[in-house]
C-alpha cells in the first residue's frame, strides 16, 4: 500500500465515520476517567488506569498516520 492509497482510504466517508467512533470513544473514556478522578474524592486507581489506557488506545487508532501503520506492518 502506498501513502497515497492510505490517504485516499482515510478520506473515504465510511472510514471517516468509523474513525469518528474511535475519537468519540476516546473522549468518553477520558471524561469518565477525569470525572472518576475528581468528583467523588475516592478513586479506584485500577479502574482509572483502564479508562486512561482505553482513551489512549482509541485516540491512537484515530490519530495514526501512514508511517505509524507502516511501522506496525514490519
Amino acid at each position: 500500500m502506498t501513502e497515497e492509497d492510505f490517504l485516499a482510504w482515510r478520506e473515504n466517508p465510511v472510514t471517516r465515520w468509523f474513525m469518528k467512533a474511535f475519537k468519540n470513544s476516546a473522549a468518553l473514556c477520558e471524561a469518565e476517567w477525569k470525572d472518576g478522578s475528581w468528583i467523588t474524592g475516592q478513586a479506584d486507581q485500577a479502574a482509572l488506569d483502564v479508562l486512561k489506557a482505553k482513551a489512549t488506545a482509541y485516540a491512537a487508532v484515530e490519530e495514526s498516520d501512514f508511517t505509524d501503520i507502516q511501522a506496525r506492518q514490519e
